[in-house]
């Protein structure tokens, strides 16, 4: 979820990196 939260700290981010 760290990748998620540093691209846009929600779901989007966890759509583009999945961590």
């Amino acid at each position: 979820n760290q990748g998620g939260l540093l691209y846009s700290g929600g779901i989007v981010g966890e759509t583009i990196n999945e961590k």
